[in-house]
């Protein structure tokens, strides 16, 4: 149970009134016993009580004033210079507590408080020159990334298609050695291609200029698109992606199309890349509308799963879980990442339920057309 300073304060000061009353009390009994003793035998015991409760009122009047009077101003004292000078604190932590760095307490009293203040004020003034240089690095960081993903972009696209003649036999026949050579080569120029492309949106992400062409668009046929799109590896694998769709037609939504591809692919990605082949090895894509209209997209595998303590950490940009690394070492940890800002930036919500060494669902719900603002 919490209790405020104030109510501290006021219920000592009760105390002190209840231990005066009772001290009070026991004085009016030992006066009055003595002056049972002491008085003559034919003294009427009527005018010794009057006597008593006259001196009983005289005393208790007198105590009760000096302890509301030292309770008074010990009230005083401890609000102006305990209480108020606290309070001006937690707000300031509060503040500190939002983002607020730029919070300055007045001097305090020369006093502990006064420590406290004069510490606060340190302490604010090195977190905002931190989170300065904090911000000046990520953006070094953004504008390094945005010219390196640049300057790279233009050699890997040249490569991808020096490759793709060379594969196609439009340079000369190749031996079925130096086919399977190249066929690596373009895989690995595909991957790269690929985070290159990823730094980029992390970067627009950061600059705020990221969703270009929002239109009405089928979440249901950008599904689809992705589920055949990963049929092939899946296969390569063993594997299955089933897609589970309603059966009624759903409703548009009002979204970057590219975009929203993107992150539907980035989630079966995945699936497929932890999921390994076996008995129970399953992928299932599902597409439905929720009790609030919204549109819902899960994708379902029985793969390696993430680490309790790691979950926290999963839409962190460039994390990967421990088990994920040991699975397989290549991977920028950035997909999940995108997804999470894909659909927030769509107005939606992205969430998931996982267990080690049992699977993952990871599910995100965009609201439709109607209800989308500005649409």
């Amino acid at each position: 149970m919490r209790i405020s300073l104030r109510a501290f304060i006021l219920g000592l000061l009760a105390f002190f009134v209840f231990m005066g009353g009772i001290f009070v009390y026991l004085a009016t009994q030992v006066f009055y016993h003595n002056l049972l003793q002491s008085a003559p035998e034919n003294t009427p015991e009527e005018l010794l009580r009057e006597a008593t409760i006259s001196i009983a009122i005289q005393q208790g009047f007198i105590i009760l004033t000096m302890l509301l009077l030292v309770g008074g101003i010990l009230f005083f004292v401890l609000t102006a210079f305990v209480l108020t000078p606290i309070r001006k604190l937690h707000a300031a932590f509060e503040k500190v507590g939002k983002g607020d760095f730029d919070i300055h307490l007045p001097e305090g009293p020369k006093n502990e408080i006064g420590d406290l203040f004069h510490a606060f004020n340190d302490m604010t003034a090195r977190l905002k020159h931190v989170k300065e240089r904090e911000v000046l690095v990520n953006r070094m960081k953004s504008d390094f990334l945005s010219l390196a993903a640049h300057q790279l972009r233009t050699p890997l696209s040249a490569i991808k298609w020096t490759l793709h003649m060379l594969i196609e036999g439009e340079m000369g026949k190749l031996t079925k050695k130096q086919g399977e050579f190249l066929s690596k080569t373009q895989t690995s120029n595909e991957r790269l291609i690929r985070i290159v492309n990823d730094l980029l949106d992390v970067t627009r992400i950061g600059e705020g200029q990221y969703l270009y062409k929002q239109k009405l668009v089928s979440l249901e046929d950008i599904v689809r698109r992705a589920v055949e799109s990963y049929q092939e590896e899946a296969r390569r694998k063993k594997l299955k992606i089933v897609l589970v769709k309603p059966p009624d037609s759903l409703p548009p939504v009002f979204a970057d199309e590219e975009k929203l591809q993107l992150a539907v692919q980035n989630l079966i990605s995945n699936a497929v890349q932890y999921t390994r082949q076996g008995p129970a090895a399953a992928i299932e894509v599902k597409i439905s509308q929720n009790a609030n209209r919204d549109i819902e997209v899960a994708v379902q595998d029985t793969g390696i799963g993430i680490p309790d303590k790691q979950q926290a950490r999963v839409f962190e940009r460039f994390f990967r879980a421990s088990n994920a690394r040991r699975v397989d070492t290549e991977g920028s940890g950035l997909g999940l990442y995108l997804v999470k800002n894909i659909v927030e930036a769509h107005g939606g919500k992205v969430w998931f339920v996982s267990k080690e060494g049992k699977g993952s669902t990871f599910t995100f719900s965009l609201p439709c057309a109607k209800t989308f603002p500005g649409s």
